[in-house]
């Protein structure tokens, strides 16, 4: 039954993006045409003009609107739910490409409750709905209908259930499109590459037609990226690369996007020449068919730049036409019923003008006039309407930007919050490295301690002998003095070394990378942790376990950050490594014995940096989460949730990644008994 339902849901949405659909010959197109006018079944007729819509789509987006809503007419008037959904994503997706988002999201919005009735996947449409809510700068909302659109794809095909396999490269497409609006080019970098290689990984196999769209939007968005981290040779070869694809695939609106993000890249790197020529020939071919968003975005760039030149006159206009663009997505319609209208009133004035010249009788001429004056009238009464609703938008718009300013002072404050825990986290790290820390140095302190007083002695000693004449024992006695003092002085060195590896964790990050042992600091801050948790429980004890690559060297890094990641997994595992695992053996003796194996190496230009304990690991369920900030499974006071999410991001700062992995690698054991953090450095 639900290969059944998955197939007809397929033949009716996704059928638009079967091979060739886009690119039907003019000859075809007219046998479509044909057929409908002699269609007389409502279903044939529904089903032709849905072609006739997907074969205009690319080409001709205004007039593949009115075949998908002729045909949207007829699915609702069979009451056929699958045949109503196929419509409502396609316009929807039609809709967001063209930039008017308020029917997007609307259509969208109702394709869902299709969708989840069915329990199909709602990937696509969650996508399609965040690049809406991206299109009117409501960036949260934007977020969170992408995420739930990347999780459900994969949660489908974790569960083996059938899946909308557009959500294949769109997913992580959709991500780093919104983190590159928001600044976040990491982030953005990360989704982007995913999003390449999934696309390259499957070249247009499936939906042929459709990747190589997609194809050119991942393009755009590895160029932009690449502009905005000023690396202008890479920029520019994504940005051909999407150009070409989409003339090679005749996409009018995959054309013009590329063309805009050409211009804007050309008005950074200031060659407005070049700007002002592919703004131009974006603005035109998004004006042929309605193109509104990129109608907008070109008009708006064109204006940058002619002001930037001085030339105003040419500045205002385009600032005109991106006016212009931007209010008919909520006009162009009402603007075509008032011309439907003109054009009905002139050919009645043309009837009663061939009435008057035919000599009809007077009574009637008069009942036309007065025809025509009620006609007058309704469009006086049209016309105030019309203003009637303007006002009310006017008065919309107020109140939507007082509730965004409202929105924008919600976020600073949430982000004052996450600072100062981010802040409280990092003053907890430095409070469990100072009980190590005094551990470290009491040694070296006893030493000076013993070795002062053993001198105190012996000096007078030498005194006594001085004063017997016993010159040979007094000298004796000033080479034992002399070994104590270096002593003295190599645990005061080894002290003041531990105070200084104190002061540079407790300072705060300079950002700037030097080349540093990694072996030595990885050795460092274990025994800081274990003699902090030590100092604070008398009764923890654990084996530790170390296995340094020598080879190594130092390698170019913050060491303080990393220091902070290196204390946060040696805490987890301390902390992990205690728990016997649930329904795990214990050791040889029958005894669960706490260890702690922390090993380094490198293979070819990377680091990899391994902590692993002997605990009862990561459930797979939750493994997912682990990273996210405030997640944590210690009980509520032990834990903020921010100790992994501030180490990935720094690992991932440093051009590296951090992974786990249940159970260890290269350990005999089963799900549920123990786990590794495995960090990976790059060499140079």
């Amino acid at each position: 039954m639900l290969l059944k339902s998955f197939f007809l849901i397929c033949f009716s949405v996704v059928c638009f993006f079967a091979p060739g659909q886009y690119n039907l010959s003019a000859n075809q197109v007219d046998s479509l045409i044909k057929l409908l006018a002699k269609a007389k079944e409502d279903t044939l007729k529904q089903d032709l003009l849905f072609r006739l819509g997907v074969a205009n789509e690319y080409s001709n987006p205004y007039k593949s609107d009115q075949y998908f809503n002729e045909s949207l007419l007829l699915a609702r008037k069979l009451n056929d739910k699958d045949r109503i959904l196929g419509c409502l994503v396609t316009l929807g997706f039609l809709y967001t490409r063209t930039g008017e988002a308020a029917k997007a999201i609307d259509l969208l919005q109702e394709a869902l409750l299709y969708v989840e009735e069915k329990k199909e996947d709602a990937s696509m449409a969650l996508a399609f709905i965040a690049s809406n809510y991206e299109a009117q700068d409501d960036l949260n909302n934007a977020i969170e209908y992408a995420r739930k659109s990347l999780l459900i794809y994969e949660k489908r095909v974790m569960d083996k259930l059938p899946v909308d396999e557009r959500g294949y490269p769109a997913g992580p497409m959709r991500m780093g499109q919104l983190f590159e609006k928001y600044g976040q080019l990491d982030s953005a970098m990360y989704y982007g590459q995913i999003s390449y290689q999934r696309i390259l990984e499957r070249p247009f196999k499936v939906y042929v037609d459709a990747w190589p769209y997609f194809y050119c939007q991942i393009c755009n968005l590895l160029g932009n990226i690449h502009s905005r981290k000023n690396q202008p040779a890479d920029a520019i070869r994504f940005y051909r690369l999407s150009f070409n694809k989409a003339t090679e695939i005749a996409s009018v609106t995959g054309i013009q996007e590329s063309q805009l993000a050409l211009a804007t890249f050309n008005n950074k790197n200031n060659e407005p020449d070049s700007a002002i020529i592919y703004a131009t020939q974006a603005y035109e071919g998004a004006k042929k068919i309605k193109g509104f968003g990129v109608m907008k975005e070109s008009a708006l760039l064109l204006r940058t730049v002619y002001e930037k030149q001085g030339d105003f006159a040419k500045a205002l206009l385009y600032y005109d036409f991106a006016v212009a663009a931007r209010d008919s997505v909520t006009g162009a319609e009402k603007v075509r019923e008032v011309q439907n209208f003109t054009n009905r009133e002139e050919r009645r004035r043309e009837k009663i003008q061939e009435d008057i010249v035919a000599g009809k009788s007077a009574y009637k001429i008069k009942i036309k006039t007065y025809s025509l004056l009620g006609i007058i009238a309704g469009v006086l009464l049209l016309a105030i309407i019309l203003y009637r609703n303007n006002r009310q938008k006017n008065k919309a718009n107020t109140l939507l930007q007082e509730q965004k300013d409202e929105v924008h002072k919600a976020l600073s404050e949430l982000k004052s919050t996450q600072a100062q825990l981010i802040q409280s986290e990092k003053m907890a790290s430095l409070g469990e490295l100072t009980a190590g820390i005094a551990h470290e140095i009491q040694n070296p302190l006893n030493f000076v301690n013993n070795f002062s007083e053993v001198s105190i002695e012996l000096i007078a000693e030498m005194e006594n002998e001085l004063k017997t004449g016993d010159k040979d024992e007094a000298i004796a006695i000033a080479t034992d003095i002399k070994q104590n003092l270096e002593k003295i002085n190599h645990h005061g060195k080894r002290a003041d070394g531990i105070v200084k590896g104190m002061l540079q964790h407790s300072r705060s990050s300079s950002g700037a990378k030097e080349l540093t042992d990694i072996n030595a600091l990885a050795d460092e801050y274990l025994r800081l942790a274990y003699h902090g948790l030590r100092a604070k429980d008398k009764t923890f004890n654990a084996n530790l376990l170390t296995d340094f690559d020598e080879g190594i060297g130092k390698i170019n890094i913050i060491p303080q950050d990393i220091g902070r990641v290196l204390l946060n997994l040696y805490n987890n595992a301390f902390y992990s490594a205690p728990l016997l695992p649930e329904g795990g053996t214990k050791d040889a003796d029958g005894i669960h014995h706490p260890a702690v194996w922390v090993s380094t190496k490198k293979i070819n230009d990377k680091v990899l940096i391994s902590v692993k304990d002997n605990g009862p690991g990561i459930p797979q369920k939750i493994i997912n989460k682990i990273f996210q900030p405030f997640f944590t499974t210690k009980p509520t006071g032990q834990g903020t949730g921010l100790g992994l999410s501030l180490s990935y991001d720094i690992v991932k700062a440093h051009g590296g990644e951090l992974k786990v992995v249940t159970p260890p690698a290269g350990r005999a054991g089963k799900e549920g008994e123990g786990s590794e953090f495995i960090m990976i450095l790059p060499f140079s």
